[in-house]
C-alpha cells in the first residue's frame, strides 16, 4: 500500500508565515497576530519583490520554485541548513551545476528522478540574474528565524497537528493511489505522497506541489480531504499533460487537465459520497472540458486519457478558430 498522509513541517509552516504577513499572500488576522515577530524592513523588501514569488493558476513568479517550493522539499530544520540551501542555491546559479545543491541535499536526488531537473539553462540565467535578490531573502530568512521558532511554531504547530490527525485517520481508511493507478492504468513512482500542512498560507493558492511525492497547503483548507484525493491524480496524470505537444496555449491545457483530474476524482470515488472540489469555484475550472470528460469516460478503468485530453484541446482549437480572428498568440508546448 502506498501512504497518503499530512505532516508538519517548520520550514514550509516558516515561509508560510512569512508569505501570509507581507503582500505575497497577505493575510489580515495572520498579521495581527503575529507581524510583531518580523522585522518592518523585512516585510517591505517582501512587499517590494512580491512579483518574484507570486503564483497561481498555473503562472509564477522567477523566485517561486527555487525559493520557496524546492526549498519546502527539503525542508532545512534550523539556521544552518537554511544558509547551507540558499547558498548552494547561489553556486547553482554561477556554475550551473547541481552537483553541490544535490550533496548537500541528498533527497534532491528523488526530485530530479521524479519531477525535474535541476540545472536546466533557463534556470540558470535566472538563478545567476536575481542572485543578489536570493541573498536578501536568504538573509531576510536568517534575520527572522529565531522569533518564528521561540514565539509562533509552538502555537501554529499544535493547529497543524490537530488538523493532521482528523485527516490522517480518513486517509489511512483508503487505498487512494492503488484506485487511481487501477482507474489510469498509470503507476505512482513513490511509495508516499506527503501533503505538508503549513501555516500562514491562508490567502495563498491552496495546494501547491513541492515535488512529485510531496504537496504544500494550509492546514485549514476547505474540503481538504476531497482535495488530496484530486491532487494524487493530478501527479500521478503527470506523464499525460506531458505527451501534449504542439501549438496550444499552456494555460488551455493546463486547466483542461486539471478539469480531467477533478472528472475522474468523481468517477473513482463516487462511493465516498465526496462533499464537492475546490476546483469549481477555481479559476482553473473549464466547465466545457467538465462536461466533455462527463460524457466521454463512461466506464473505468479508462486507459485512453492521453487521447481523450488532446481530442478536447482539438476541439476547442477547431471552435476557437471559427470564431477568433487569425494569429491569436500561443505558447508551444515542448515538455
Amino acid at each position: 500500500m502506498k501512504k497518503v498522509f499530512c505532516s508538519n513541517s517548520i520550514f514550509p509552516s516558516y515561509l508560510g508565515h512569512m508569505l501570509g504577513l507581507s503582500e505575497i499572500c497577505h493575510d489580515d488576522e495572520y498579521t495581527k497576530k503575529y507581524s510583531k515577530y518580523v522585522a518592518d524592513p523585512d516585510i517591505a523588501w517582501l512587499n517590494h519583490n512580491r512579483e518574484l514569488f507570486q503564483w497561481g493558476n498555473g503562472l509564477a513568479g522567477p523566485l517561486f520554485g527555487y525559493c520557496l517550493l524546492i526549498s519546502g522539499y527539503v525542508n532545512p530544520s534550523d539556521k544552518i541548513g537554511i544558509k547551507k540551501y540558499y547558498e548552494s542555491l547561489l553556486l547553482l546559479g554561477e556554475n550551473a551545476n547541481a552537483s553541490h545543491l544535490v550533496k548537500a541535499f541528498p533527497e534532491l536526488n528523488s526530485y530530479q528522478s521524479n519531477w525535474a531537473k535541476l540545472d536546466h539553462p533557463q534556470a540558470i540565467e535566472m538563478l545567476h540574474h536575481y542572485k543578489s535578490r536570493i541573498t536578501e531573502f536568504m538573509d531576510i530568512l536568517l534575520q527572522n528565524w529565531n522569533p518564528f521558532q521561540r514565539n509562533v511554531w509552538p502555537l501554529e504547530r499544535k493547529q497543524i497537528l490537530q488538523a493532521a490527525e482528523v485527516i490522517n485517520s480518513r486517509l489511512s481508511s483508503f487505498d487512494l493511489i492503488e484506485k487511481w493507478e487501477w482507474a489510469t492504468g498509470l503507476k505512482f513512482q513513490c511509495n508516499q505522497y506527503e501533503f505538508v500542512l503549513s501555516s500562514g498560507m491562508r490567502k495563498a493558492p491552496r495546494f501547491n506541489s513541492l515535488g512529485y511525492d510531496k504537496n504544500w497547503v494550509h492546514f485549514d483548507t476547505p474540503l481538504l480531504f476531497e482535495s488530496i484525493i484530486h491532487e494524487i491524480g493530478t501527479h500521478l496524470l503527470r506523464p499525460i499533460k506531458q505527451s501534449i505537444k504542439g501549438d496550444f496555449d499552456y494555460l488551455h491545457v493546463y486547466n483542461s487537465y486539471e478539469t480531467l483530474c477533478c472528472v475522474l476524482t468523481e468517477k473513482i470515488f463516487v462511493t465516498l459520497d465526496l462533499k464537492s472540489s475546490i476546483l469549481k469555484d477555481s479559476k482553473v475550472f473549464d466547465s466545457d472540458a467538465y462536461d466533455f470528460y462527463t460524457e466521454q469516460i463512461i466506464t473505468l478503468p479508462a486507459l485512453d486519457l492521453s487521447e481523450l485530453l488532446l481530442e478536447y484541446l482539438d476541439s476547442q482549437r477547431s471552435k476557437q478558430s471559427q470564431n477568433e480572428p487569425l494569429h491569436q498568440p500561443v505558447t508551444t508546448i515542448t515538455e
